[in-house]
């Protein structure tokens, strides 16, 4: 019998590593097969049989959580032999240049009330139901482009695409009331995306105002990205800028903002939104206006210096530098788990909402929010 369960075992690990569907038929008809070729026919496979021995192999039911096509596998190969090649290439260039003549942009999603998809609850529920401000702002978004130098730098201003019906131009009303922070260029579409036209605004705002001539930029395969030429804004800023396109398919590898920036600005935004509701604050997350306040606000908070090993963490992790960066904080962890104080500005008894990443001050939601927006730049190191 022990010869017989290490060889249905050895059949499962074949059909396993193949990724095929295997379900207990496949198992008890593997091991009568088997059992036939060893002379023991009188073998029946029995359900108790089947338990006893799943058991004994720690195999489980699980759902599948994705479909691939046959040649995925070696599909994946290829492209981490090209995303590494990529690297080391660029591993060369960054060298030459300068960590921080070395830059990255990338579109991330911004959900309009993004929530968590767990929550704590009682044991035995059949159904999780949780509250939301608005169920159209956790179904739509809006895109971000933010930029990152090699050298641990968050980019002082970022685009910001707004969904708009009204297509690539905002209604005179909006555009009137339209809050416009000093850290976000902001252009609207009907989808929330960019589009090819508006990348040289884009650089025109965020990128060029920062850099210095010989700058190299990193960018994906967007067809946007793949059109541009940067002839003409090199000649209104007299400053020259080199692309390199990332092999296509090797984003989620070697995309520094893909691969770690995008996480920590989400979840600091995901918390600030939850901390908001669950304390009852009056403040619509949803609301245009409230929602650039909300992404303006996480995006400096993002660039702090307290960060920079997070932003060179991201080139490191992708594999444009092998020397890997120190200790860094989380974000949403430095900045939400020692709020229970009393707020610091003058005269002030609320409690504290959030420490600032900057100054290191425990603020309460007023006077970051609502008496004035704290866009800080007084930066305060925490021995």
């Amino acid at each position: 019998m022990k010869d017989l369960n290490k060889k249905v075992y050895s059949r499962f690990l074949d059909a396993f590593n193949e990724k095929h569907t295997i379900n207990g038929l496949n198992i008890r008809s593997w091991a009568v097969k088997i059992a036939d070729e060893m002379g023991c026919t009188t073998f029946k496979a029995s359900q108790s049989w089947l338990d006893r021995w799943k058991k004994s192999y720690g195999i489980v039911n699980r759902k599948i959580t994705k479909f691939v096509s046959s040649g995925h596998e070696e599909d994946e190969d290829l492209k981490r032999e090209a995303a590494a090649k990529f690297a080391q290439a660029m591993q060369i260039k960054i060298e030459r240049v300068g960590a921080e003549n070395f830059y990255n942009a990338d579109h991330t999603m911004i959900i309009k009330e993004l929530r968590a998809k767990r929550s704590l609850h009682l044991k035995g529920a059949k159904t999780v139901t949780k509250q939301v401000q608005n169920l159209h702002g956790t179904t739509h978004s809006h895109t971000l482009v933010p930029f990152i130098s090699c050298d641990g730098r968050t980019l002082k201003k970022a685009l910001m695409i707004l969904q708009e019906n009204t297509g690539f131009d905002f209604g005179p009303r909006i555009d009137k009331t339209l809050f416009r922070p000093p850290n976000l260029h902001i252009i609207c579409s009907k989808s929330g995306k960019q589009h090819a036209f508006q990348v040289e605004d884009m650089l025109d705002a965020c990128f060029f105002p920062e850099i210095q001539s010989g700058a190299h930029l990193l960018l994906d395969q967007w067809t946007g990205f793949k059109k541009l030429d940067t002839e003409d804004l090199e000649v209104k800023w007299g400053k020259e800028v080199e692309l390199a396109g990332i092999p296509a398919g090797c984003t989620s590898l070697i995309q520094p903002l893909d691969v770690s920036w995008n996480f920590y600005f989400k979840e600091m935004q995901r918390k600030l939104t939850e901390k908001i509701i669950i304390e009852d604050i009056d403040f619509k997350v949803s609301d245009r206006n409230n929602t650039i306040k909300l992404v303006s606000f996480v995006f400096h908070q993002m660039g702090s210096p307290r960060y920079e090993n997070l932003v060179k963490y991201a080139w490191y992790k992708s594999g444009y530098t092998t020397e890997r960066p120190g200790y860094f904080a989380n974000p949403s962890s430095f900045a939400l788990s020692c709020t229970y104080r009393i707020c610091e500005s003058t005269n002030c008894k609320n409690s504290s909402f959030l420490r600032c990443s900057w100054c290191a001050k425990h603020l309460c939601f007023h006077h970051l929010f609502l008496a004035c927006f704290h866009l800080c730049s007084n930066f305060v190191e925490i021995v």
